[in-house]
């Protein structure tokens, strides 16, 4: 496992085991679940970083970041021919108006996470060695493994946690809570 570890995802992550990842990555709807917790619609429809998203904008990115990425694992797991799924962050959230969403869509947000989450925790727990190595190709970053894609999106939860936490704090509503991969990959 740790020729897998250091050859086929960044190298700013090649320091974490592929079972931390996966560990990271499984955890990443609670530890958000518990990120929100005392939370009210003002908090999070709040902007206390002014030109940054709101919690709210966050939590749906998370969602449709988790779409996304889900559907990548599976393509490059089914060795798909075409490009990975793209799309413009800040185009979705702008155009879909995640600031304007109710706690309802932010909820069922919250839902669809956990259970992509879920579902493709289940199918990356099974993977071999050469099922790591599985590549596609991602329309900004080129090709990349299935570790990498993991990489990823634990990061991805991870530094949008770190956001939240951050939040938090400027709205007086701090929280403890240590993250898992101190690094980020960008």
């Amino acid at each position: 496992m740790n020729i897998v570890k250091q050859t086929l995802g960044n190298k700013n992550y090649a320091h974490y085991s592929t079972a931390l990842l996966l560990k990271t990555y499984t955890e990443g709807s609670n530890r958000l679940r518990h990120c929100l917790e005392g939370l009210t619609e003002v908090d999070l429809k709040a902007k206390p970083i002014p030109e940054k998203w709101s919690i709210a904008e966050i939590i749906i990115h998370l969602a449709d970041g988790e779409m996304i990425g889900s559907c990548r694992i599976r393509q490059a797991y089914t060795n798909h021919a075409g490009p990975f799924p793209y799309y413009d962050q800040a185009v979705w959230a702008d155009s879909m108006r995640y600031q304007n969403q109710s706690v309802e869509f932010i909820n069922l947000n919250l839902e669809m996470f956990d259970i992509l989450r879920k579902t493709t925790a289940n199918l990356l727990t099974g993977f071999n060695e050469a099922d790591w190595a599985k590549t596609g190709l991602h329309p900004e970053r080129g090709e990349m493994t299935i570790r990498g894609l993991l990489e990823l999106y634990a990061d991805h939860s991870e530094r949008h946690i770190e956001q939240i936490l951050k939040r938090r704090n400027l709205l007086g509503k701090p929280l403890e809570m240590e993250l898992i991969l101190k690094d980020r990959l960008y």
